[in-house]
């Protein structure tokens, strides 16, 4: 019918629509293949067809230019041995247990290449010498370059720059909706620095970043407690 072939088109539209803007930016495809378990795998299994190989190599030469022109020549800073505060799981499943034992102990044999030497190039050297067989197990690749940040001090910037970037705008759009009832008729002449740190401690506290009676916010003798409780009310009466 008709009616298939429009809507078939329409389709095609649409798919080139998002093609199109794959190539606007190489953030895309470099978010992709710095996760590394699947790093270039997945396009290169995905995109085998011959009319398919020239995205390939302009995803590829997108990414090489990223790298050389924003990140390659940046100073080599020395970096702290203190964790992240990563967020902390309330319970493994069991699928996530056997990744966790998986990957301990198959980078307990395969111990991380420190070989990287400062003339090397190390988005060429990564791709080129995995430093361990767990990469495919990776379950958390913001992790997985927070541990390598000494022996790829450039590229793990690019990555965690890359991979920390919210997928979606969701979630600054309730802050600014929180932030907003904090700023009610009544608190007109509050600082901005006293709303950001307020927006910042909930916005920890709700991601387990820290404990709710940390002493570092213990405040409890402060109008600012009543502040950020308030707040946190604010937001869970907005999404019920």
């Amino acid at each position: 019918p008709e009616h298939f072939r429009i809507n078939i088109n329409l389709g095609w539209d649409k798919l080139n629509e998002y093609y199109t803007k794959l190539d606007e930016t190489p953030a895309y495809y470099a978010s992709a293949i710095l996760n590394p378990a699947s790093r270039w795998g997945y396009f290169e299994n995905t995109w085998t067809d011959k009319a398919q190989l020239p995205w390939l190599q302009e995803a590829k030469r997108m990414v090489k230019t990223l790298w050389e022109e924003e990140y390659k020549s940046l100073p080599n800073v020395s970096n702290s041995d203190e964790e992240p505060p990563f967020k902390r799981l309330k319970a493994m499943s069991a699928l996530e247990r056997h990744r966790a034992h998986r990957t301990s102990s198959l980078a307990g044999r395969c111990p991380l290449d420190r070989s990287v030497n400062a003339d090397h190039d190390e988005y060429d050297h990564w791709l080129s010498s995995p430093d361990a067989k767990s990469d495919p197990l990776v379950a958390n690749p913001i992790q997985y370059w927070w541990e390598r940040r000494k022996n790829y001090p450039r590229l793990s910037r690019m990555a965690l720059g890359l991979l920390s970037v919210p997928p979606m705008s969701a979630e600054c759009e309730r802050l600014f909706s929180v932030a907003g009832r904090m700023v009610s008729p009544l608190r007109t002449r509050r600082e901005a620095s006293t709303i950001g740190m307020t927006q910042t401690l909930r916005s920890w506290v709700r991601n387990g970043l820290i404990d709710a009676v940390d002493t570092l916010v213990d405040v409890s003798d402060e109008v600012g407690s009543s502040i950020i409780w308030e707040t946190e009310e604010d937001g869970r009466d907005a999404g019920e």
